[in-house]
């Protein structure tokens, strides 16, 4: 898969199915790869790496250790973001990427926002106090937080 300005994403993926189609996949071939990657590109950072592929560390360290395979849609923009073709990837040829100075350069803030834990414990007491059953998940929507930290920061009030 080459990346050449008068291509288009169409003709890459074109391309890029065509090669997953006739590569012969060994076992751990990803994981290999993702690995290799990241010491070379990366200095073994997964922080630097996930803020530049833009996926959560403990997804990318799946990856890395082959407990999970990436989806499809991640492993196109793996190797876009690498500017190699998946031939490429997995021979684990070098990348055409070059980073200035750092690659921390690259990352993009996560854009965490700290939470308001009094009006979030708050909140939680008012649905306590309506006795009406809502879900862990409507309660996250509502309150614009994950589920995980509802869990993990208020497990009394969760149950």
């Amino acid at each position: 898969m080459t990346f050449k300005g008068d291509e288009t994403n169409e003709d890459s993926l074109r391309i890029f199915f065509s090669e997953f189609i006739n590569l012969p996949f060994e076992k751990n071939c990803v994981s290999r790869s993702i690995s290799y990657y990241l010491n070379r590109n990366f200095e073994g950072s997964l922080t630097k790496a996930a803020g530049f592929f833009g996926y959560p560390k403990s997804t990318l360290w799946g990856w890395k250790e082959g407990t999970n395979l990436p989806p499809l849609n991640a492993l196109i923009k793996i190797t876009m973001k690498l500017q190699l073709s998946l031939t490429d990837f997995f021979n684990m040829e070098k990348s055409n990427i070059t980073f200035k100075n750092d690659c921390s350069d690259r990352i993009v803030s996560s854009g965490r926002v700290k939470k308001d834990h009094k009006k979030i414990l708050n909140f939680l007491k008012l649905i306590i106090a309506e006795k009406r059953p809502y879900s862990l998940s409507k309660i996250a929507n509502l309150m614009e937080c994950d589920r995980k930290l509802l869990t993990q920061m208020y497990p009394n009030e969760c149950q």
